[in-house]
């Protein structure tokens, strides 16, 4: 009899210990009609009355009445709370029923222009709505009996008395140091608060189970999205990494780590492939680190060349502009920028399908241009355009259609729209490239132009060339420098510094005047091992007979640029025909070029040709040794 009687108070010994070891019941009841040691905080502003514990506050600004309170699940909270005005911004109240450290979570009765009744949980960084309902405390005196329920997997009830209002899930907080008062009021508002009824009771748990991973997403090509099942933050390292069967492939930066989602960065794409994702040990509000910090992953997104452009009608008339495009994928929310020569870029935002695709809405486009489109930054498709149609083809009745595909200009040819039917087209292999001028920007930093654009050829490139040198608003252009493959060419040009053009940098080599054929130009010539900027030259005639003038005679700038203007390049040993900014009449006339603030650069004076044989002729320097200002340094 002895034995069984130890038995059963055994197990009545272990179910206690056991029940002491998970969980501890409290309780606190206050009817908040008389003072109570326990409060702290600005308890001079405690009013204790018949009715509760009203607001007293002397002037405009805050108060808090904080008490300890351990219920934190399994839990239960009360309190009526009264408030005589209509609550706004800037009165209004809040009952944190559950607070640990510097967080906590609240009902907050106002505090924005809806008037809203909303739990909110709040942490260092910010405060998040986790249930609300809409204009609850819209009125002249609001009065809520509040009652919160929660169990022990963070699931929550709010009701006003014994009518639900709403119910939500939440488990960054589970366990609680205290629970508070909190209101924010106006000068007239100072004593118009009334709370009565407290009641918190429930079960304080330990929490000695670290955060846990629930998914890892990626948000776009650059970022991925760690989901943990709690509020953490980083414990140690700023650095996640992708494994593959084990190994090492990629590093990225964890930006955001203060919240139950982590952000994790890279300045180029992530590479596409499955993965294992390896983060740095998380810490959650109870101070335990987290133990698996594994999760698989597969990063996958639209690549170049997932869809090309083929078919292009850039007239208004004849159902309008529109632009076919063929894809391997259907892809959301695409950006389609129009690049006009001018650097003018107009962006449209369109969905695509798998397969073939008509943008049409709102599009607008200009006879010739270059279209890139683009998802989360990756480039899928860059296609330029040119204005081909014959007079009678630009009524609208003709299109471009691309017979194969490569990404140039040259892969469309005109057809009719009556005849045209949208097919699947293969690609083309591309052909070499060539450099055809140089440009240089504000800081001196040289740049390539091509004779087709560049983007078809950068998966000749190495990744890391291809993401910091090819800029989409610069399409035919390349920083020089670049060691490249033979289908792009060369720019590995060994430049000295190019320098702007003064006295000494450049030279009038050739005046076409009274020409019987083409057309009135001025020559420049750069005698010197260095490139020379054309930029800010004006040229100034001044004839016997007729009017002083003087205009500028800048080369054309970069096109197809919005980025800031490059200016062109005469290359060492290099000539370089300008059209002349007015007329040069046939008649003995000074000619004069100006650099940079009116610098004198060189100058000559030309007369008709004594000689009927040389009429028409052009005016040619013969040596860049003598000055142009010498008539015998000049022939026909």
């Amino acid at each position: 009899m002895k034995t069984q009687r130890f038995r059963y108070a055994l197990i009545f010994n272990l179910y206690l210990i056991s029940n002491t070891a998970f969980g501890q019941f409290y309780h606190l009841s206050d009817s908040l009609t008389s003072p109570n040691p326990q409060w702290t905080g600005d308890t001079a502003w405690m009013n204790y009355t018949k009715q509760g514990l009203q607001s007293n506050a002397p002037s405009a600004g805050s108060l808090i009445w904080r008490r300890s309170s351990l219920a934190g699940l399994n839990a239960e909270w009360r309190l009526n709370v009264s408030m005589g005005f209509n609550p706004s911004s800037a009165n209004y109240c809040e009952f944190r029923f559950i607070e640990n450290g510097s967080n906590y979570y609240a009902i907050q009765l106002g505090g924005n222009t809806s008037d809203n009744l909303s739990l909110i949980l709040h942490t260092p960084l910010k405060d998040t709505v986790i249930g609300h309902i809409p204009n609850y405390v819209n009125s002249n005196n609001p009065q809520v009996s509040l009652k919160i329920l929660r169990d022990s997997s963070g699931h929550f009830l709010v009701y006003d008395d014994d009518s639900l209002l709403f119910t939500c899930a939440d488990s960054t907080l589970m366990r609680s140091e205290s629970l508070s008062i909190y209101a924010r009021f106006t000068s007239t508002r100072v004593d118009k608060f009334l709370f009565s009824t407290l009641l918190a009771e429930g079960f304080d748990f330990p929490d000695t189970i670290g955060p846990s991973i629930l998914s890892c997403a990626i948000l776009n090509p650059f970022s991925l999205q760690v989901k943990w099942n709690e509020w953490c933050e980083l414990a140690n390292g700023f650095e996640a990494f992708l494994l593959s069967d084990g190994a090492f492939k990629d590093t990225l930066t964890i930006r955001s780590h203060f919240d139950e989602y982590w952000y994790l960065e890279k300045s180029r794409p992530i590479p596409i492939g499955y993965y294992e994702i390896l983060i740095p040990n998380a810490l959650d509000a109870e101070g335990n680190l987290s133990t698996i910090n594994t999760h698989k992953i597969e990063i996958n997104y639209p690549t170049p060349k997932t869809c090309w452009i083929t078919a292009i009608h850039p007239f208004a008339s004849a159902g309008g502009y529109f632009i076919d495009v063929q894809s391997d994928q259907a892809v959301a929310n695409i950006t389609l920028s129009v690049l006009e020569p001018s650097g003018k870029t107009t962006l449209f935002t369109y969905d695509l399908d798998s397969g073939h695709t008509r943008l049409v809405k709102d599009l607008r486009l200009p006879e010739e241009a270059v279209l890139t489109i683009q998802k989360d930054g990756i480039i899928l498709c860059l296609q330029p355009y040119k204005e081909i149609f014959a007079p009678h083809q630009k009524l609208g009745d003709f299109l471009l259609v691309a017979e194969s595909l490569n990404g140039l200009a040259n892969q469309f040819y005109v057809e009719s729209i009556a005849t045209y039917t949208p097919n699947q087209v293969l690609e083309a292999n591309l052909p070499n490239q060539e450099t055809i001028a140089f440009f240089v920007d504000s800081t001196g930093q040289v740049y390539s132009e091509f004779s087709y654009s560049v983007w078809p050829y950068l998966d000749l490139l190495e990744p890391s060339i291809l993401s910091h040198v090819f800029d989409p608003e610069r399409p035919f252009l390349l920083p020089a420098g670049i060691k490249l493959s033979e289908p792009l060419g060369d720019t590995t040009f060994q430049f000295q510094t190019p320098l702007h053009s003064d006295s000494s940098h450049l030279f009038l080599s050739e005046v076409h005047f009274n020409p019987n054929y083409l057309s009135e130009f001025i020559e420049l010539h750069n005698n010197n091992s260095f490139p020379v900027i054309l930029q800010d030259l004006q040229l100034e005639k001044n004839p016997e007979v007729g009017s002083f003038e003087v205009q500028l005679i800048d080369p054309d700038l970069a096109r197809y640029n919005s980025q800031e203007p490059l200016y062109p390049l005469l290359l060492p040993k290099g000539f370089l025909s300008v059209p002349a900014p007015f007329s040069l009449p046939n008649v003995r006339c000074s000619i004069r070029l100006f650099g940079r603030f009116g610098a004198l650069i060189d100058q000559m004076t030309y007369a008709p040709w004594n000689q009927e044989l040389y009429d028409k002729h052009s005016a040619e320097r013969i040596s860049f040794n003598l000055s142009g200002t010498d008539s015998l340094n000049w022939a026909p």
